[in-house]
């Protein structure tokens, strides 16, 4: 998922009253960032100003657990436990570490419950149209090509027994860069939860989670992103309220190939076609009590579309979605399910 596809909003509301001033002014919030994931890191949290140093100390701690992360998950590092994984031709099983077990269960799991829309297995399709390191193509894939790169795609083809995995097809190769960044964000926010802090917001790669309350006493309030296709833009189509939630959002607008028939191609693969998804439907933003789940499905609702992901949300408690849809004249409509926390739907202007 883009890290444009959430804007970091710390907005400002109305005076506290007056024990809140007298509270808020005892507290100062720290930011912490850095790199990861071929993307950044951000971190601020709210704290007694007398804890300011222990703040500031967990940069290094943050630093260190996304790097064992990044050795654990990395496609981009040939010694990583999933490159080794994927480069062993073989279908015998594969003992795992705890966390990457963790998160190919989980990834199992979503992949179940959207009916297949989100699926690990998409290396060969991803390289076919040209969204990993391989580059644009100068022709568009036949209909021969795909189908013989879906023969090595499935979630069918994998099979998990707690710490072991093992593939049914040996050209198998797992990418879980649909999800990791998610993970990662609840791995920071446990290390946080561990070392005393109660109020803060970490966002990695654009997928964000919050706690408790900002140095003003506000909600931690995170900005949407208009779709548009320009990197650098700012526009914010509405805010989210986040206190002990994830939010994260993907899209087929920001990280697209432009064809050689002049037509942009979405970076989303379509498991079901094997081509990059095609709908009004351009940005989901999926709410829930942890960042990995949220991460997930929200790639799989862009697949699936408003219906099919509403019905999915509806048996799963506690998650919410903001939907946004591109008409052929740019127009955008939204939609979000019951409950969900916007506060602020703004006019256009640009974040900071």
């Amino acid at each position: 998922m883009s890290r444009l596809a959430l804007l970091l909003l710390y907005l400002t509301g109305a005076l506290a009253c007056a024990r809140g001033t007298m509270e808020s002014a005892a507290r100062v919030d720290v930011a912490l960032d850095g790199e990861t994931m071929g993307s950044t890191w951000h971190v601020k949290l709210s704290v007694p100003a007398d804890r300011r140093s222990a703040a500031l100390a967990m940069q290094h701690a943050i630093d260190t657990t996304l790097e064992r992360i990044n050795d654990e998950m990395s496609t981009y590092r040939p010694s990583s436990e999933l490159s080794r994984f994927n480069a062993a031709k073989s279908t015998a099983p594969m003992a795992l570490s705890g966390e990457l077990a963790e998160v190919m269960a989980s990834a199992l799991e979503v992949g179940r419950l959207t009916d297949r829309a989100y699926d690990v297995t998409l290396d060969p399709l991803i390289d076919l149209w040209g969204f990993d390191r391989s580059g644009r193509k100068a022709v568009l894939p036949t209909a021969e090509q795909i189908s013989a790169a879906r023969a090595h795609v499935g979630l069918d083809k994998l099979v998990q027994e707690g710490k072991t995995l093992r593939k049914l097809d040996p050209e198998l190769s797992v990418n879980l860069g649909g999800i990791a960044a998610g993970f990662a964000v609840d791995v920071v926010c446990a290390d946080l939860d561990a070392a005393g802090f109660t109020d803060y917001m970490v966002e990695i790669t654009g997928e964000v989670r919050a706690r408790g309350t900002n140095a003003q006493g506000h909600a931690w309030r995170i900005g949407i992103k208009v779709p548009e296709r320009r990197a650098d833009a700012h526009e914010l189509v509405a805010a989210v309220s986040l206190a002990d939630a994830a939010v994260t959002t993907s899209g087929t607008y920001h990280n697209f190939s432009l064809g050689p028939d002049g037509k942009r191609y979405s970076h989303i693969i379509d498991p079901r076609t094997g081509a990059p998804v095609e709908s009004e439907l351009v940005s989901v933003t999926v709410l829930y009590a942890d960042a990995l789940t949220a991460d997930a499905f929200d790639t799989a609702f862009v697949i699936l579309g408003e219906q099919r992901a509403r019905e999915i949300i509806a048996r799963l408690p506690g998650m919410g979605a903001y939907f946004i849809r591109q008409a052929n004249d740019g127009a955008l409509s939204t939609s979000m399910t019951e409950g969900f926390p916007l506060v602020i739907t703004p006019a256009p202007e640009h974040a900071p």
